[in-house]
C-alpha cells in the first residue's frame, strides 16, 4: 500500500468525526473485499495503537509482512487474530509473545473511490 497524506478530496466527514490526523493508504489485492473495500480503493486510517476487537484496521506484522494490510482484528485474553474479509484467505493468528509482532498503524474510517 502505498501513503498518501490528508487532507484529500472532500474528507470533511471523516472530518468531522474527530480524524484530523488521518492518513490515506491505497488497496492493493482483494483480501478486504467482503468487507467492500476494493483493490485500488483510497482508505483513510485514523492512528491509533488498539482497536476494538472486529474493526478493521491498518496493521503491520514484524517478520511477516513487508507492507501494511488491512485486517479485521478479533482479539481475546490469549490471542490477537487478524482475518481477511475473503474467504480465500486464511486468518493469522498470535498467541503469546507473538502478540507483540502485531503494530496496529490505525483503524479503518472510511475510503474514497473513483467510479
Amino acid at each position: 500500500m502505498k501513503h498518501f497524506p490528508t487532507p484529500i478530496a472532500d474528507l470533511r466527514r471523516i472530518y468531522q468525526t474527530g480524524a484530523k490526523r488521518c492518513f490515506g493508504l491505497r488497496v492493493k489485492g482483494d483480501s478486504i473485499i467482503d468487507a467492500h473495500i476494493l483493490d485500488g480503493d483510497l482508505v483513510i486510517i485514523r492512528p491509533q495503537q488498539r482497536v476494538e476487537s472486529r474493526e478493521i484496521a491498518a496493521v503491520m506484522v514484524e517478520g511477516l509482512l513487508l507492507e501494511a494490510t488491512l485486517k479485521i482484528v478479533r482479539c481475546t485474553r490469549s490471542t490477537l487474530t487478524l482475518e481477511s474479509a475473503n474467504p480465500a484467505y486464511s486468518p493469522l493468528v498470535f498467541k503469546g509473545p507473538q502478540r507483540r509482532q502485531v503494530v496496529i498503524l490505525g483503524r479503518y474510517v472510511g475510503l474514497l473511490r473513483t467510479v
